[in-house]
C-alpha cells in the first residue's frame, strides 16, 4: 500500500488543530504543524511535530512545510486579521503580499481565497478541514433534549435570511434574532464577543436564537463557522433559547461537551439541512459559478380584486444583483442567468415562436411548453429605490424570453406549471451601484 501523504497543518487558535492532527494520524497520515505566533495554543500543539512562526514569515512557513515532506495543507483555527504594523513580512512574505494585492485588504473570504491560491501556486494541495475531520461537522437535526418552539423557528428563519445577506457581502457568518428583531450581527469581533453584547439588548419575554451559516459562495476549505461548549455557554448567558447551525458546514467542536452544556442550560442545538426549493431558483449557465445572488427583492401591487372572487393575473417585479467575490472582475463571470419561477406567466399559448434554446431544454427533459413570451428587463440605481423616481431612474436592458411548462400527466394530477426565464447577460447585472429587475405577469393560484 502506498504511504499516505504528509499533512501540513497551518494552525490558528483553539483546540481544532490538535483534533485535525489526531484524525489525520488515525487515518495513517504523518503530520507537521506550524503554529502562527500569537494565535496557536502551545499546549494544543505540544503532542505533535511543530514549529511556531510569525504570520507573514511566508518564506520560512513554505520552507518548513517542504522540509517535512508536506504536500497537502489544511488551514485550521481562527486567526485575527493583523494590522499593517504587526505583519513584518519576510522577503517571500513581501512578494506574496504583492501577489495578493487588494485581496489582502478585502473581506476575509477574499484574503483566504488569495492565500489558498498562493499555496497552490507553490505546489501544495490545500484541503478543507472537513475532508480530514468529517466527524467534527454538525449533523442535520435536533441534538438536544430541548427543541425549538414555533417562536424560535420563526426567529431561525429570520436569522437564516439575515446571515445569508451578511455572508453575501463577506461580513460575518452569524446573527442573533429575538422575536423577529435582529439583536446583533457577527463582524470582526467573532461569535463569543457578539453574544457577550446581546444580553443588555434583549427584550422581555422569550429569548432569541443564534444562527450560524456558511457564507454564500464561501470556499469551504477555510474558516467554516464553528460552535462549541463556549458558544453554548455564551448563548445561555445571553438568555438565548438555542443555537441553529448549517449542518454539514459548521464545525461542532467538542460535540459531546457542547450537547451536555446545552442540555444543562435547557438550550437546543439544531442542525439545519438544505431547504427544499419552494420559491424562485436562479441557475447559472456555466458550471461552478463563482458568484451569488444578493440582494433579491420580489414585489407586487395587490388590490382587493386580485385576491377575492375570481383573482386574475398579478404584475410581479423581481429585483436582484449578481455579487462576484471580492477583488474579482465582474467581466470574468459574464453569462446568461436562468430564473425558475414557481408559477405560470402570461404570454402566448403553445410552443410556436418560443425561444429555441429554452424550448429545447424543456422539451428534451420531457416537459410540454404551455405558454411562451418575453418579460421586460431593466436596471435602476439602488439610490433611487423607494424614492418614487419611477421611469426616470430606469434603464431599459431589453427583453428576457420565457417558457411556462409542465408534464401533461402532472397537470392531470393537479400539479402547477412553472416558468423558465433566460436573463441575457448585461454588465449592469453585477454593478454594485445598480440593480437589474424583471417585470412579469403571473397567473394567480
Amino acid at each position: 500500500m502506498a504511504e499516505r501523504r504528509v499533512l501540513g497543518i497551518l494552525a490558528g487558535g483553539g483546540q481544532l488543530p490538535g483534533q485535525v492532527a489526531a484524525a489525520a494520524r488515525a487515518a495513517g497520515r504523518g503530520v507537521f504543524l506550524i503554529g502562527l505566533e500569537g494565535f496557536a495554543d502551545p499546549v494544543v500543539l505540544a503532542p505533535w511535530p511543530h514549529e511556531f512562526i510569525r504570520i507573514l514569515a511566508a518564506g520560512r512557513i513554505i520552507a518548513a512545510f517542504r522540509e517535512h515532506g508536506c504536500q497537502d495543507l489544511v488551514l485550521v483555527g481562527p486567526v485575527r486579521r493583523p494590522s499593517l504594523l504587526d505583519l513584518r513580512p519576510d522577503a517571500e512574505g513581501a512578494r506574496i503580499l504583492a501577489r495578493i494585492g487588494r485581496a489582502a485588504f478585502a473581506g476575509d473570504d477574499g484574503l483566504l481565497a488569495a492565500v489558498i491560491r498562493v499555496f497552490a501556486e507553490e505546489g501544495f494541495r490545500v484541503l478543507g478541514m472537513h475532508e480530514i475531520l468529517n466527524e467534527a461537522l454538525g449533523p442535520v437535526g435536533l441534538l438536544t433534549r430541548t427543541g425549538p418552539d414555533a417562536v424560535s423557528m420563526t426567529d431561525i428563519r429570520r436569522g437564516v435570511a439575515v446571515a445569508r445577506a451578511l455572508g453575501a457581502v463577506d461580513v460575518g457568518q452569524g446573527c442573533v434574532v429575538q422575536q423577529g428583531i435582529v439583536l446583533a450581527v457577527e463582524a470582526a469581533e467573532g461569535t463569543d464577543a457578539m453574544l457577550a453584547r446581546c444580553g443588555p439588548l434583549a427584550a422581555p419575554g422569550r429569548g432569541g436564537v443564534l444562527v450560524k451559516l456558511v457564507k454564500p459562495g464561501q470556499d469551504r476549505r477555510t474558516d467554516l463557522p464553528t460552535i462549541g461548549p463556549e458558544t453554548v455557554r455564551g448563548a445561555a448567558t445571553a438568555g438565548l433559547r438555542g443555537v441553529a447551525f448549517e449542518a454539514g458546514g459548521t464545525i461542532l467542536a467538542g460535540r459531546e461537551a457542547a450537547i451536555a452544556a446545552a442540555d444543562e442550560a435547557g438550550l437546543f442545538l439544531l442542525g439545519l439541512g438544505p431547504a427544499a426549493a419552494s420559491a424562485q431558483v436562479f441557475i447559472a449557465s456555466k458550471p461552478h459559478p463563482d458568484f451569488w445572488i444578493a440582494p433579491l427583492l420580489i414585489t407586487a401591487n395587490v388590490e382587493p380584486k386580485d385576491v377575492s372572487g375570481h383573482p386574475g393575473a398579478l404584475m410581479l417585479q423581481v429585483s436582484f444583483s449578481i455579487a462576484p467575490p471580492p477583488a474579482r472582475d465582474p467581466a470574468e463571470i459574464a453569462q446568461d442567468i436562468f430564473l425558475l419561477w414557481p408559477g405560470q406567466l402570461v404570454g402566448t399559448a403553445g410552443a410556436d415562436g418560443a425561444d429555441p434554446a429554452l424550448k429545447h431544454q424543456v422539451e428534451s427533459a420531457g416537459f410540454k411548453v404551455l405558454v411562451h413570451g418575453h418579460v421586460a428587463f431593466s436596471a435602476r440605481s439602488r439610490a433611487s429605490m423607494g424614492t418614487g423616481a419611477g421611469a426616470a431612474g430606469r434603464r431599459d436592458l431589453g427583453q428576457a424570453p420565457f417558457v411556462t411548462f409542465a408534464r401533461p400527466e402532472g397537470l392531470a394530477r393537479g400539479a402547477k406549471p412553472v416558468s423558465f426565464i433566460r436573463i441575457p447577460w448585461k454588465p449592469e447585472m453585477a454593478m454594485r451601484c445598480g440593480m437589474p429587475f424583471a417585470r412579469a405577469t403571473s397567473q394567480s393560484c
